[in-house]
């Protein structure tokens, strides 16, 4: 019977443990902050250790909607380990895959993307393991609040900051990437990310924009036609298509 960590608030949720020794299985829920996603990844590097030649599951399609920040250190991470991970399969959430989480496959031997449960629960079962009443869950608490240390307040993630005036989600269509001319609308709270978006948090539109540019240099693709930081956006706000107060352009 495998043990597995539940490390939450009350947005989502990452669990983790070892379902067979050297094989480490990971499932993340809802809307991931970035509290859980750092606790994640320290947890997730000390189970590790030492280990060596051994397999990772890990299972995003219950993500609805995660902080780039929780992103980035899980991949972090998972790099750090790099050496050790033997096979990596990854079943991603339902939305399109970022750039950055495209790429993954070629930083790691021997790691796929699986489109479904089905042929998720077949490369665990090719690895011995059969998930269905073979684990029992133990809550290792919520995230505690960084400002207060109080965990029964756990922090809010960065999709729920904008209702204590901190930060917004921001949603870039960039479905005209190669001309380069972007929309970015502008969401108090954001559960779901739209088909096809990059998705980022930020303080305002002018932190939106800088944040937009670090990706073009180094998460999105190249365009053929211009340089990556020469584009231009146009924010909105979600409930209608009137501009806000400026257009973004960089370069």
């Amino acid at each position: 019977m495998a043990i597995l960590e539940r490390i939450s608030d009350r947005y989502g949720a990452a669990i983790i443990g070892w379902l067979l020794p050297r094989v480490l299985y990971a499932r993340f829920e809802r809307t991931i902050s970035a509290d859980v996603g750092v606790r994640f990844a320290r947890r997730f590097t000390s189970l590790i250790g030492d280990t060596a030649e051994l397999r990772y599951f890990g299972d995003s399609s219950g993500v609805a909607a995660y902080d780039v920040m929780a992103l980035g250190v899980v991949l972090e991470a998972m790099r750090s380990k790099r050496e050790q991970l033997t096979q990596i399969v990854v079943r991603p959430w339902a939305a399109a895959i970022g750039a950055r989480a495209a790429a993954l496959p070629e930083q790691f031997d021997r790691m796929s993307y699986v489109a479904s449960a089905g042929e998720f629960d077949a490369q665990l079962a090719a690895a011995g393991v059969v998930l269905q009443g073979s684990t029992t869950l133990v809550d290792v608490g919520l995230a505690r609040d960084a400002e207060n240390g109080d965990a029964s307040e756990p922090s809010v993630p960065a999709f729920s900051l904008a209702r204590r005036g901190i930060a917004y989600s921001y949603a870039f269509d960039l479905s005209d990437f190669e001309r380069g001319a972007f929309t970015a609308r502008r969401f108090a709270f954001l559960s779901t990310r739209p088909f096809g978006a990059w998705l980022c948090v930020a303080r305002n539109d002018d932190q939106a924009l800088a944040l937009a540019r670090q990706a073009a240099r180094c998460e999105w693709a190249r365009p053929r036609t211009r340089r990556p930081e020469q584009f231009t956006v146009r924010f909105l706000t979600h409930s209608d298509d009137m501009p806000q107060r400026r257009v973004g352009e960089a370069g």
